[in-house]
């Protein structure tokens, strides 16, 4: 009678190990579920806001040229200039653009005949005691000029840059809940909490150069361009007011906030300087 408990238990215990065995080979839990419908398994919300990777993008609809700079970190200017697109930068879905330069468009690229390997020409190297006029240039040439002034700036002395910017005001009413950071992955903007329904103003004088919901992460979105250099960018909207190629004035009532691809209602408000993201709590002015 022992043998046989003995046996019935051992066959128990093995039932058990088993079925243990399939279980670990259960998927991970989804924590949440992107915009599109993709699984996410954290970051900063479902549907966090990615930037383009890699050297080309074939045209979506609903994508204007300035939505895909902004995605990609660049220049509309630049963008255009690559891919040899004239004004008013009219692209179509299914079109390839060229988001960066390639090795052949950089300088001092040269090709030998066909057979030989690709190399970069640098500068000779001059045997020592002898002047290298290159070198010599390159050491008295005056300081380069700051690419991005306003961004050297506010890191300085954390003020506002307003010379040659747009002026500006708060886009809409409300507390910063979350503030901007340099970070690879960090927020490229502020966002500013409020309720649904609640208006969104203009920032300043502008065109409407994008009115959509293409760019994951950012939910109903709006791009105003200022001037040649300055962009700014309204998201998480719940309803657009205006349509693209629409020329606002600041102050204007330009969206109604909502939660659209955010995990509450607020709204996401970036200002680019050349295509590159700077913070916009050194623009605006003091409240």
């Amino acid at each position: 009678m022992s043998l046989y408990l003995w046996q019935k238990s051992g066959v128990l215990l093995l039932s058990g190990l088993l079925f243990a065995c399939v279980n670990s080979q259960a998927p991970a839990p989804v924590d949440s579920v992107g915009g599109d419908g993709s699984p996410s398994m954290g970051g900063r919300f479902a549907g966090a806001k990615r930037s383009m990777t890699g050297n080309s993008y074939t045209v979506q609809k609903g994508d204007t040229l300035y939505s895909i700079a902004f995605n990609a970190g660049t220049n509309v200017s630049a963008l255009a200039g690559l891919n040899n697109i004239s004004p008013p930068y009219n692209i179509f879905p299914g079109q390839t653009l060229r988001l960066h330069v390639f090795e052949s468009q950089a300088p001092g690229y040269q090709r030998k005949a066909a057979g030989s390997a690709v190399v970069m020409s640098t500068p000779a190297v001059k045997p020592a005691g002898q002047t290298n006029q290159w070198v010599e240039k390159k050491t008295i040439a005056p300081p380069v000029a700051k690419e991005y002034p306003a961004v050297k700036e506010q890191q300085n002395n954390n003020t506002p840059a307003t010379t040659g910017s747009p002026d500006w005001r708060w886009p809409t009413e409300g507390k910063v809940v979350e503030g901007f950071s340099t970070a690879e992955q960090g927020n490229k903007g502020i966002d500013i909490a409020g309720s649904k329904g609640q208006p969104v103003y203009a920032a300043s004088d502008g065109k409407v150069v994008y009115a959509g919901s293409a760019l994951r992460g950012y939910g109903k979105l709006i791009i105003l361009k200022h001037d040649e250099d300055y962009l700014s960018a309204y998201a998480h909207n719940d309803q657009l007011r205006v349509q693209e190629g629409q020329t606002v004035k600041k102050g204007t009532v330009i969206a109604d906030m909502g939660s659209t691809d955010a995990p509450d209602v607020r709204l996401h408000f970036e200002i680019r300087y050349k295509g590159k993201s700077v913070n916009p709590m050194s623009y605006l002015p003091t409240r």
